[in-house]
């Protein structure tokens, strides 16, 4: 092909593997959505200042660092961890919130959600330690969302979901 355009790659490896690779990041959604919660341009000093970055894993926290170099933003960034039974199937989730994180919102970045279990066990996380501590609200921002399962899970915890049409019920 004389060109391969990505958008929001599940790996960064996929460079590798294609020739005319072109990387399309999730800047835009983040700086859609920001600005959408923050009720006005948002500034990475809005963003670093009110929220907390969520990863729901490690092969995830390379994208957000990444992307958070991009934007300007200085706040945390927090890195979940799950365990899967041998069938693929959520057993545990942690999320490393601290009494530091009081009061601020939670932005959870990720490329793709297909059933969102993922992402609600890592909010049923932060709900239990809402609380004792926090009190921000819970945001989802994902750049292709399939929602094979439905809103209803999701809409349960989150303040507000973001994603882009790149993926379409055909």
């Amino acid at each position: 092909f004389e060109s391969v355009t990505v958008l929001d790659a599940h790996s960064f490896i996929l460079g590798n593997l294609l020739n005319n690779y072109k990387a399309i990041d999730n800047k835009q959604l983040v700086g859609f959505a920001s600005t959408s919660i923050y009720n006005q341009r948002s500034a990475p000093e809005v963003l670093s200042k009110n929220a907390i970055l969520i990863s729901p894993d490690a092969g995830a926290s390379h994208k957000i660092e990444k992307l958070a170099n991009a934007i300007g933003y200085t706040g945390d960034i927090i890195t979940c961890t799950k365990e899967r039974d041998t069938e693929g199937r959520l057993t545990k989730t942690v999320v490393p919130l601290s009494g530091n994180h009081a009061g601020k919102d939670i932005i959870i970045i990720d490329d793709i959600c297909d059933g969102g279990a993922t992402f609600t066990n890592i909010a049923e996380a932060i709900v239990r330690k809402r609380n004792s501590s926090h009190t921000g609200k819970i945001y989802l921002l994902v750049t292709h969302g399939i929602f094979s399962k439905g809103f209803d899970q999701l809409i349960r915890y989150f303040d507000g979901i973001y994603y882009t049409n790149s993926y379409q019920d055909r």
